[in-house]
Order: C-alpha cells, then structure tokens, then sequence
C-alpha cells in the first residue's frame, strides 16, 4: 500500500515536471517579442513553483502522520511485550 502511495506522489511530480518543460519550451518557440516570452516564462516559473510547494507540504504532511501511527503503534507494542512479561514472571 505505501508502494502505491509513493508511486503515485512520483507519477504526480513527473507530470508536473512534465508539463512545465513542455510549456517552457512552447514559450521559447512561440513567435512571440522576448519581453512577452520572458513575462510568460516568469508567470510558468511561479505557477510551478506554487505546485512544488503544495506537493511538498502536502508530502510532508502525510510524512508526519505515518511517523506518529507507527510511533503509536510501537509504543503500543512495547506497552503489551512488558505487560505480557511482566504477567509471566508474576
């Protein structure tokens, strides 16, 4: 299941990596004035930028809510060994 997860985060990042390329060089192509081409690669720099960011927090965020379930779960799991050890040497 984790596998699955990380495969789709990666999938995500490489279309999104994907299509900032593809865009940045139509721009470069386009038969447009080198200030518009320029403004437009700027306006793609900042939206990819955005993204990125949204995809990190977003990534992060799922980071630190799988840490504190295992956290949990291994606090409960060694909670339950010293019980059970604990009631076998009673």
């Amino acid at each position: 299941m984790c596998k699955k997860k990380n495969n789709t985060t990666g999938l995500l990042l490489a279309l999104i990596g994907g299509a900032a390329v593809g865009a940045a060089i139509s721009l470069l192509y386009a038969p447009k004035s080198g200030k518009n081409t320029r403004k437009k690669i700027k306006k793609l720099a900042k939206n990819v930028k955005y993204q990125a960011q949204n995809k990190y927090d977003e990534v992060t965020d799922k980071v630190k809510e799988e840490y504190n379930n295992i956290s949990s779960n291994l606090k409960d799991t060694t909670s339950n060994v010293v019980n059970t050890i604990t009631d076998k040497f009673d």
